[in-house]
């Protein structure tokens, strides 16, 4: 659904913009390392894909349908990552006036074919007992003890 305001063509790549928007956020410290490296493993599925060279004028909603779609045995997570990076290019080329309208608007987000894991947390009284076996035992006998403490130290998912 395009309204009658022209837009001059100006050739930009989906991609590009995702990445000078990736750029910008290591830039101004708003990701980390880490987080870099996940958006850049983002981004390069959809550089792989059928649309990841076209210009940001030439994609319709149905390209990015299609690509959202295929990708459903991927975790939910996953596909909400691919989708925010759409989301984000697309309202970054229509703030930036690269397109009239942003087929964003009609895009759904697919739901995975996997099966949502159910993640559970360490009851308080176990993870005092687990830790207390940790001080106990030997590195040799338990190799991945520092690992296990500092996971729990500091909050941080086991699996």
């Amino acid at each position: 659904m395009n309204n009658d305001t022209y837009v001059e063509k100006n050739g930009i790549e989906l991609v590009k913009i995702m990445e000078d928007i990736r750029e910008e956020k290591l830039a101004s410290n708003t990701i980390s390392g880490g987080q870099y490296a996940r958006l850049q493993w983002t981004i390069n599925k959809i550089k792989n894909s059928k649309i990841g060279n076209m210009k940001i004028q030439d994609i319709t909603k149905d390209d990015i349908q299609e690509f959202l779609n295929s990708v459903k045995d991927l975790s939910d997570s996953y596909i909400k990552k691919l989708y925010e990076q759409f989301v984000q290019a697309y309202r970054r080329a229509e703030i930036k006036k690269y397109i009239s309208y942003n087929p964003m608007y009609e895009v759904i987000k697919p739901k995975s074919n996997k099966q949502t894991k159910i993640v559970e947390a360490l009851g308080i009284n176990i993870q005092k007992a687990f830790t207390e076996y940790l001080n106990k035992v030997s590195i040799e006998n338990e190799p991945y003890k520092n690992i296990f403490l500092i996971q729990m130290i500091k909050n941080l998912r086991l699996f």
